[in-house]
């Protein structure tokens, strides 16, 4: 199984709460969208900075949606669209 993981600048520690699981049918699909909420405690991205979203250490093609930012302008909520480049049949994205 891996992990989406959504990182501001390089790996930081998230909490379980952003992990989940979703398998594809018995084709093969490539660009496949993956769009999750995510929200942060204050600090954790900075205003000015945003999220990117990595695989495997491998950095996705990533659209992050603002929507609510804590008192210091740091991001509070996001909603986050990753494209995985591709996904075999039958395989589990976790």
């Amino acid at each position: 199984m891996k992990y989406i993981k959504p990182v501001v600048g390089k790996d930081v520690d998230n909490n379980e709460s952003n992990h989940f699981s979703e398998t594809y049918d018995k084709r093969f699909h490539t660009n496949i969208p993956v769009t999750f909420g995510q929200v942060f405690a204050p600090g954790d991205v900075p205003a000015g900075l945003s999220v990117k979203v990595n695989v495997g250490g491998n950095p996705l093609q990533t659209q992050v949606d603002d929507k609510a930012t804590h008192p210091d302008g740091s991001l509070r909520h996001a909603v986050i669209t990753a494209w995985l480049p591709a996904l075999g049949a039958g395989q589990s994205l976790a």
